[in-house]
């Protein structure tokens, strides 16, 4: 049986046995190949062994990146300020644009944040934050340097959610967009 780009499944040791309905037909695919990045299963644990579509498999199962681009993805998360902090979060980011981008993780890129002029969507939020990411990886590293309370990248972020507003009911979004480049792309009809 072929994965979903026509080849052969390599000889890794990963569980090629994940089924999943693509176009009307079942394919096997391995676990990253999956839209929402699960892990493919090597032995009986769960492991991250590669990211995206780039690359070359090795025998231990993982993905050699080794003389291939990464890829390129930009997360944007819609939100909302709290009411009557629009002026003070502007003033915020303008103060500190310089140290979000310094402080980014390594495969992330702080694109900056932007308001909402107009949108078609409803209840997405009136501000943008923008942030380029080399791999599906990436969002990962970006979460768990957000977790450092003591890293310049985790002060910046809890400043920053102080100012977005908590309400269940506030309007927000989030998207992951795969350049178009990158993105496998199904023939319709």
């Amino acid at each position: 049986e072929s994965d979903f780009l026509g080849r052969n499944p390599p000889k890794s040791g990963i569980n090629w046995g994940l089924r999943r309905c693509v176009r009307g037909r079942t394919t096997s695919l391995p676990g990253d190949l999956l839209a929402w990045g699960r892990a493919p299963i090597l032995g009986n644990r769960m492991r991250r062994s590669f990211d995206g579509l780039v690359g070359v498999w090795t025998q231990a199962g993982r993905r050699s990146m080794e003389g291939f681009a990464s890829m390129n993805f930009i997360e944007e998360w819609g939100f909302n300020v709290k009411v009557g902090q629009e002026e003070a979060f502007q003033q915020w980011v303008t103060a500190n644009e310089e140290r979000l981008k310094q402080s980014s993780p390594k495969g992330s890129e702080y694109v900056g944040i932007y308001a909402v002029i107009y949108t078609t969507e409803k209840h997405s939020g009136q501000f943008r934050l923008l942030v380029r990411h080399d791999t599906y990886a990436d969002l990962d590293t970006a979460a768990a340097a957000g977790k450092d309370a003591k890293s310049e990248y985790g002060r910046l972020s809890r400043e920053f959610i102080k100012f977005i507003d908590p309400a269940s009911t506030a309007d927000w979004s989030r998207s992951l967009l795969k350049s178009i480049v990158e993105a496998t792309v199904f023939k319709s009809g």
